[in-house]
């Protein structure tokens, strides 16, 4: 089974919010979300509809991945419109506005994990665990930095991705539960 697959498994049978920005967007574009000060994490399994209100363009202070998974689409951020396929991890620029232009089905859904910095690298890590955030931290000027569905290590970065769908969603009981 494709590694793409194996996301759509997982996500089977848990519900696709609606994408709503309405009253958490301040008149900066500001994206507020406010996580609990002990575990700021937070997977939103998201779907955009052609329907739905104009997206507004946002920014936002905690780091975010997007993974598109039933539909081509089109994102801004910032000058730049980025190109995804489903399956492809988009780490996103946050402090750029950006949006959902558009996607090729009636219905996108979408994987967006949210997290603090915080979460990864705080007093009492390991020096080295600031690395995980450098992607987030060093995006190059007109350049997104995409994970394409088709290149080597998205096989493990989805397998990844599907085991903490599963921790994160309770299709797991915990090791020492």
């Amino acid at each position: 089974m494709n590694t793409l697959a194996c996301l759509m498994k997982e996500t089977s049978g848990l519900t696709f919010e609606p994408y709503f920005a309405g009253g958490l967007v301040d008149e900066k574009g500001r994206y507020r979300w406010d996580p609990t000060p002990d575990f700021p994490f937070a997977i939103r399994l998201l779907c955009f509809s052609e329907r739905q209100a104009e997206r507004p363009l946002t920014w936002h202070e905690y780091l975010e991945l997007f993974i598109p998974l039933d539909s081509h689409c089109r994102l801004r951020v910032g000058a730049n419109v980025v190109d995804l396929r489903p399956g492809d991890v988009l780490v996103m620029d946050n402090l750029k506005l950006h949006v959902v232009l558009d996607f090729a089905e009636p219905r996108l859904r979408a994987i967006v994990i949210r997290f603090l910095p915080d979460f990864v690298y705080s007093f009492g890590s390991f020096s080295i665990d600031h690395l995980f955030c450098m992607p987030f931290y060093h995006q190059i000027q007109d350049q997104s930095h995409v994970l394409r569905r088709t290149d080597a290590a998205t096989p493990h970065v989805h397998a990844a991705l599907g085991q903490l769908l599963k921790c994160y969603f309770g299709k797991v009981g915990l090791p020492y539960s």
